[in-house]
């Protein structure tokens, strides 16, 4: 299954070429599949997973963890996940 951003949908069609508000049908047709877009069912998507080899708190050369203060599989993960060159966190 593909998942997609329903405000992306939407910012997409409207600066798409379709809506042009001089060709009253073809904008029409655009606000219809707007209006269809936001009357879909959403489902919650998980983040991004983060792997224990990839994460900041994995320690690479006993392969532990520093959150958990315990040996982890590299392709392990947990909710603590942060990446290694993520500056955000």
């Amino acid at each position: 299954m593909d998942l997609i951003s329903r405000q992306a949908a939407i910012k997409s069609l409207r600066e798409s070429e379709a809506y042009d508000e001089d060709i009253p049908n073809r904008a029409e047709g655009v606000r219809d599949a707007i209006i269809d877009i936001m009357s879909l069912p959403t489902i919650f998507a998980q983040p991004e997973i983060i792997r224990c080899k990839d994460c900041k708190h994995y320690i690479n050369h006993d392969k532990r963890c520093k959150v958990w203060n315990h040996g982890v599989p590299e392709y392990g993960y947990c909710y603590e996940g942060m990446r290694k060159d993520d500056d955000n966190h």
